[in-house]
């Protein structure tokens, strides 16, 4: 039951970086993914202001939703993934 009024940011408890999830993913699906490096003068040229989301990420909390008690199916990335049954 929803206790609080506003904006949730309905995310997964377990903050993890693009990098990371590559490399979950990689280890997990036993194949390697290899992905370009692009410079961040071309996604800046490009995405303008919006290239900070991709360059330097964003942090968003799971902390409302956890306080109003809401249960994750699964709490790691490892794990969500592991459950698809790739």
């Amino acid at each position: 039951m929803i206790k609080k009024k506003g904006v949730y940011n309905v995310v997964a408890p377990e903050y993890i970086t693009n990098m990371e999830l590559t490399n979950i993913s990689t280890q997990l699906l036993k194949n390697e993914i290899h992905l370009s490096n692009i410079s961040s003068f071309l996604l800046k040229l490009v995405l303008g202001e919006m290239s900070d989301i991709v360059l330097k990420g964003n942090w968003v909390s799971s902390d409302k939703i956890v306080i109003d008690e809401f249960q994750f199916k699964y709490l790691t990335t490892m794990s969500a993934i592991k459950s698809l049954n790739l």
